[in-house]
Parts: structure tokens; C-alpha cells; sequence
């Protein structure tokens, strides 16, 4: 028999652990519960009980719940049929606002229903103040669609709040809330982001072309990111998304340099390609690779945060060293055609100048 001891010595990507999810999810479905808060209303009325009831139908039917819901006027009404002969009734219903309150009152006194519906009601004064109706939503692994299954109950509930003041809570919502414009938002700042570096650049090369061409690349590596986030198994969530606008910063590094040595060359075409990786992608590739040293312990780690923050910063570090140094200068050499010599030949990329030094423009010495 598997202990918990087994269980917690496993890492958190194990094939051990994996197979104890995958059972734990397909026999035994948990539910996200959550109540549906009634202001101060007129519980007695017809009208309101019926619309209450007509609310709860609807929830039930819906394929966002588990198809029940915990109703303690429900309960109560159904109560009252059964007594009467005590109390003055209209079609089964409490005729007035002291008869329902004196039956409530012999309802509640019961243990039994005390103890079940005693956080459900607030009573003051004789009043109910506020109420709770309660339910649980389906479960579902995706964050994305626990966000869409909270807007959903939240609109179906708005339908009736102008009537009896009804809202959904649940703690859980806390959390689902970040889901609800996570793309959206992540793509305004991933604009906003864009433009400030492509503003930056731009002031450091002097060159709006190339400084399009560095954006663009940083762009491609998000976009592998994405895929490496598929490969690793790695939500999208708003953590993930931080570390994409993050790792916007970190990429510009790689591809900046590159930029600026290209920029700097006097030569011309896939020469001048050569000579920008000649004189920066050292430093490209030891920048990496003292980053990655960096974060080099977080593999180590069994927390699944860490782990994250390790995967991806990785996936990160390497995908910028690969565009940096591979991509970038493949579209560095699209950027200008080679210069012909006066004889007509073309010039030879692969033929350094007698003075290597004078490849690169140095700053003017007054």
C-alpha cells in the first residue's frame, strides 16, 4: 500500500505523482462551492419568493453548477404546507408578513435545522437582514475556464439582482479573478513594453530599420516561449505572463548587442554580419551563460514554483542566445546588399582588411 511518506519524497513532475492525479481527478471530481448573497428584501412576498425560486431553477440547469442548490426558503415553504392548519396560508404560502415571520421562528427553533441553516440567515430585530443560497461549480483544470464559469453565474445572477439584491461569492473567486482580462491585459503591456524598448533602441542605433528588425526578434522569442511553455507544461496564468514581459528585458540583451556591433561595422553585407558576431557574440554567449549559472540551483529545487521560475528562465536564456546569435544575423544579412568593387566583382566577404581594427568605427578623439 502507497503511504504519504512515498508521496511527499516524489518530485512534483514524477510519473508516480502524475498517475495519483490523473486518479484523483477522474473518480474523485472535487467542486468549487459558492453562495449566492440576498440583500435585505421582503422574503414574505410572493413576487420575491418566486423570482428567488425562479433563480434557483435556473442555476440548477445550468452546466456551470453541480446542479443543486442549498435553499433554505425552499426548505422553509415546503415546511409550512405541512402545517396548515396552524398557520392562515394563500396558496400554500404564509399570508402575511407576521405569519411568516411567527412560522419561521417555530421553523428555526427545530436543532436540526438550526444547525444547517444557522450561517445562512442573519436575523435582527425579528428581520432577516441578509441570506445565502448555496451551490458549487463543475470542476475544471483550466484557469482560463474557471474565470469564464465565474462571469457566466455572474450573469446570470445580475438578471435578478435589480429584484433581490442577489451577487455570487466564493474565496475562490479571489483568484479567479486575475483570469478574467489576462490576455487582454498582458497584451496591452506587452504593447506598451514593445514600444518603450523600440524607443530605447532606437535612440542607441540611430538606425529605425535595424531597430525594427531587434523588436522583431524579441517578438519571436515570446512566441517560442509560448512553446516551450506547451513543451514544459506550464499554465498560462498570471505568473507566466509576468515572466514573458520580464523576459522582454532579458531578451533585448542578447539582440542589442549584436545590433550595435552590426551598426558600428564599416564594412558592408555578410561581411559586416560577420565581423558584428566577431566582436560581440562573445559576450553574448558568456551573458547567457553567467545568467543561467544563476539561476542553475532552482533545478535542483522540489517546490513547483521554483521549478517554473527554472524551466522557463531557461527556455528563456537559451531561446535568446539561439535569436541573438542565429536568427538576428540571418536578418542583419536581408537588411543591405553586398557593395560591388569598381571592377564589377563582388565584394568578398571572407577576405578581412589589413587592419582588422579599422573594421569597426572607434569614437573620434578630440
Amino acid at each position: 500500500m502507497m503511504s504519504l511518506k512515498i508521496l511527499v519524497s516524489q518530485p512534483p513532475y514524477s510519473a508516480l505523482i502524475r498517475r495519483v492525479r490523473g486518479l484523483r481527478d477522474e473518480y474523485f471530481e472535487g467542486h468549487h462551492y459558492f453562495d449566492i448573497v440576498l440583500g435585505r428584501i421582503d422574503y414574505s412576498d410572493p413576487d420575491i419568493q418566486d423570482t428567488i425560486f425562479q433563480m434557483e431553477d435556473e442555476l440548477i440547469a445550468s452546466r456551470y453548477t453541480v446542479g443543486y442548490v442549498k435553499s433554505w426558503l425552499r426548505d422553509f415553504l415546503n415546511w409550512v404546507k405541512t402545517k396548515d392548519m396552524r398557520y392562515d396560508l394563500t396558496n400554500g404560502r404564509p399570508a402575511n408578513v407576521k405569519v411568516f415571520y411567527m412560522a419561521m421562528m417555530e421553523w428555526m427553533s427545530n436543532p436540526q435545522v438550526y444547525m444547517k441553516y444557522a450561517d445562512s440567515i442573519v436575523i435582527q430585530y425579528g428581520v432577516v437582514k441578509a441570506s445565502k443560497l448555496s451551490s458549487g461549480h463543475r470542476n475544471v483544470n483550466s484557469d482560463l475556464g474557471r474565470a469564464k464559469i465565474m462571469m457566466e453565474t455572474r450573469k446570470l445572477i445580475d438578471k435578478y439582482s435589480s429584484v433581490i439584491r442577489a451577487f455570487p461569492h466564493s474565496r475562490e473567486y479571489l483568484f479567479w479573478e486575475q483570469y478574467v482580462n489576462l490576455i487582454p491585459s498582458n497584451l496591452k503591456s506587452l504593447s506598451i513594453v514593445t514600444v518603450c524598448i523600440l524607443a530605447v533602441v532606437y535612440i542607441f542605433l540611430g538606425n529605425f530599420k535595424l531597430s525594427l528588425i531587434v523588436i522583431a526578434n524579441i517578438l519571436l522569442i515570446d512566441v517560442d516561449l509560448l512553446g516551450m511553455m506547451y513543451f514544459w507544461s506550464i499554465n498560462l496564468n498570471s505568473v507566466s505572463l509576468i515572466l514573458m514581459l520580464i523576459s522582454i528585458g532579458l531578451a533585448v540583451d542578447s539582440c542589442a548587442h549584436i545590433a550595435h556591433g552590426y551598426s558600428l561595422s564599416k564594412r558592408h553585407g555578410n561581411c559586416r554580419v560577420i565581423l558584428a558576431l566577431e566582436h560581440m557574440g562573445s559576450s553574448v554567449f558568456s551573458g547567457a551563460l553567467t545568467s543561467f549559472l544563476g539561476i542553475l540551483p532552482l533545478g535542483f529545487a522540489t517546490h513547483r514554483t521554483l521549478i517554473v521560475f527554472f524551466k522557463f528562465f531557461f527556455s528563456m536564456f537559451l531561446l535568446s542566445m539561439f535569436h541573438g546569435m542565429a536568427v538576428l544575423p540571418v536578418l542583419l544579412s536581408f537588411l543591405e546588399k553586398p557593395k560591388s568593387s569598381e571592377n564589377g566583382s563582388s565584394f568578398n566577404p571572407e577576405i578581412p582588411s589589413e587592419n582588422p581594427r579599422h573594421d569597426v568605427e572607434q569614437p573620434s578623439k578630440e
